[in-house]
């Protein structure tokens, strides 16, 4: 019987995470936990890192979430901190909506795999919205789990549902998990600030690259291709001025990969990148670039990079996927454009680039992670160097230890972009070398100079010709333009029409003011305008194409109509019918703005792709 029941288990298990599926089929016995049998109950005992504890099953317990049953189906996300018997897990993910995000953290494996063969929970575990961080590291199981069940964290709380019993024996362990939690929601606040400031740039610049994209192969073109091949990751960290005249002499036995804030630097040292990598948005980043004519470089870029940048570049390009949702439908149309992790720095992204290459080993030049007793960036970047830096005088800046054990200083950011790099490395089949001869250590990545890397791992005149080879990788790009095209005319379609339902919705707000504003109580007319404002909304509500490509902006104006709705719940007859308009009056004006700027952008991007397309007819 137990057999069948964990069986059922891990073929649910299997079905979303076959590493973890697989990590608990290879357990061996563990003699932490041992297990007896009394009747029709099992009692499961368990030696964990700060207590023992016994358990016994199946859990007859009351439920335990009554109270909080409302917040719980109203939350986008739930974290479970313990699985223990399962009985608060399974009741979580009862008691959550189909839209919430349920995460597990449990630290031990050994003690679920115990559990998993006695109770079946495989209804649950099969459910496209549970992920389960089984034997992780604090950092992994919440911020990398999150990140993956979102395209951007955008939630900046959730409710984290402790199980008492769990919590005594990996208390820890749920100390530093709590505190990753903590960051996370910070981390969902600064997403959705950022969001607010370019979400909309985002979808411009997307609409505005993709004649680029269009003629442009994917970055998946170069996977696996330079299996074996060392890359050097250049950052612009103030150490690179030390090691950065050594490369001119790699150009043929490694791949340098720049990212866009070094590039400066390299020229000025007369050093030509092999590939720049440049992700971001704005038009700071833009001047990292600006000016520079590097016709032998391939850029690999985010789609929603500055368009200056792609349109100035002289070279080769290729354009990464992203888990924006307007890009994420247009790859539904021209293809994936390949994976390359985002979330840290552009720094990080050069490495998974490498990785994903094939590239080993991997080195780290220029990636100090901290300050510099003057300088916050090499010789030759955009950034002016800063001195005086101090602790305390400085926001966000405190001291760190750097690799020669002298006192440095960081900040936040940093710190984080090092954690990342520690959650990397180890997934890395390659190698991974730090040659920054400066800076924080990065755990996972043995520190040299570039010298000793160089001398250790580049066999005497060995030649990869990386500029042709690179050329060579680029796959063909086969996109119809013309199915492109199309698509962007349905989804533009979609928007005229919501513009027409906004407006007409707004006329209906209208019409209602004069019918409340001198009367206690609701006449038969305002009713009327309510019935009209609620048939408008349901039509543009119900529109999903366009609620999937502009779902961020969505979901900001949604906020702003939610939260004059619940003020409204305060309030009683006119008051709350003036409330209830408010409301209607937020959203029919902020989707029509959506609406229409969506229209221009796409009217602009399809006279660039329709050029593109006739000339494939």
């Amino acid at each position: 019987m137990t057999d069948n029941i964990l069986a059922n288990n891990l073929r649910a298990i299997r079905e979303k995470d076959p590493a973890l599926a697989n990590r608990l089929l290879a357990l061996p016995p563990s003699n932490r936990i041992q297990k007896k049998a009394s009747g029709k109950r099992m009692t499961i005992t368990v030696k964990a890192p700060d207590a023992e504890g016994a358990l016994k099953l199946p859990d007859l317990g009351a439920p335990s979430l009554d109270t909080m049953a409302e917040e719980l189906f109203a939350s986008r996300m739930a974290v479970v901190l313990g699985f223990g018997s399962g009985k608060l897990f399974a009741e979580a993910v009862e008691r959550t909506s189909p839209q919430t995000f349920v995460l597990l953290v449990e630290p031990d494996i050994d003690l679920f795999a115990a559990i998993i063969s006695q109770e079946d929970f495989s209804r649950a575990f099969e459910l496209e919205r549970v992920f389960l961080a089984v034997g992780e590291k604090p950092h992994a199981a919440t911020i990398i789990r999150a990140e993956e069940a979102f395209s951007l964290f955008t939630i900046t709380n959730f409710p984290v549902l402790e199980n008492s019993w769990s919590a005594g024996l990996y208390a820890g362990y749920f100390a530093e998990v709590k505190n990753r939690l903590a960051e996370l929601m910070a981390m969902g606040k600064q997403n959705t600030d950022t969001l607010a400031i370019l979400g909309a740039e985002w979808r411009k610049n997307i609409l505005e690259n993709l004649p680029a994209i269009v003629k442009s192969p994917p970055v998946s073109s170069l996977f696996g291709k330079f299996a074996g091949v060392p890359a050097i990751i250049v950052a612009a960290g103030p150490s690179l001025d030390k090691n950065i005249r050594l490369l001119s002499s790699l150009a043929n036995s490694a791949i340098i990969i720049a990212v866009d804030t070094a590039v400066r630097s390299l020229l000025l040292a007369g050093v030509e990148p092999h590939i720049v990598v440049a992700l971001d948005s704005q038009m700071e980043n833009y001047r990292h670039l600006a000016g520079v004519k590097l016709p032998n470089s391939l850029y690999a870029l985010n789609p929603v990079v500055n368009p200056l940048i792609v349109k100035e570049r002289r070279g080769p390009m290729v354009f990464t996927g992203y888990t924006e949702p307007l890009f994420e439908w247009v790859e539904t149309v021209i293809g994936e454009r390949g994976s390359v992790r985002t979330g840290g720095s552009v720094a990080t992204s050069a490495f998974d680039l490498a990785m994903k290459m094939g590239c080993s080993p991997v080195i780290f030049i220029g990636q100090d992670l901290c300050y510099s007793a003057t300088a916050t960036h090499a010789d030759g970047t955009m950034q002016t160097a800063a001195s005086g830096l101090a602790p305390g005088k400085t926001a966000g800046v405190f001291p760190a230890i750097n690799i020669f054990g002298e006192q440095v200083l960081t900040n936040h950011k940093m710190e984080s972009w090092r954690r990342w790099f520690e959650l990397l490395i180890p997934s890395s089949p390659a190698p991974a070398l730090n040659a920054t001869e400066g800076g924080v250590k990065i755990a996972g990545a043995q520190t040299v100079s570039l010298a000793e890397a160089v001398a250790r791992r580049f066999s005497q005149g060995a030649v990869t010709n990386a500029p042709s080879r690179m050329i060579d990788a680029l796959s063909a790009n086969e996109i119809n333009a013309s199915k492109l095209a199309e698509a962007l005319a349905t989804a533009r379609a979609e928007a005229r029409f919501i513009k027409t339902a906004c407006a007409k919705g707004l006329n209906a707000v209208k019409a209602s003011i004069p019918l409340i504003a001198n009367q206690a109580g609701v006449s038969p007319g305002a009713m009327q305008s309510l019935d009209d404002m609620r048939e408008r909304a349901r039509d543009i509500l119900t529109r999903e194409l366009f609620a999937k490509i502009n779902r961020y902006h969505m979901e900001r104006t949604l906020d702003r109509v939610e939260e004059i709705r619940r003020k409204s719940d305060q309030l009683e007859n006119r008051e709350r019918m003036a409330m209830s308009i408010e409301a209607y009056r937020e959203l029919f004006s902020g989707i029509y703005e959506i609406a229409s700027t969506f229209e221009r952008e796409v009217d602009k991007a399809l006279t660039g792709i329709g050029d593109r397309a006739k000339c494939q007819s």
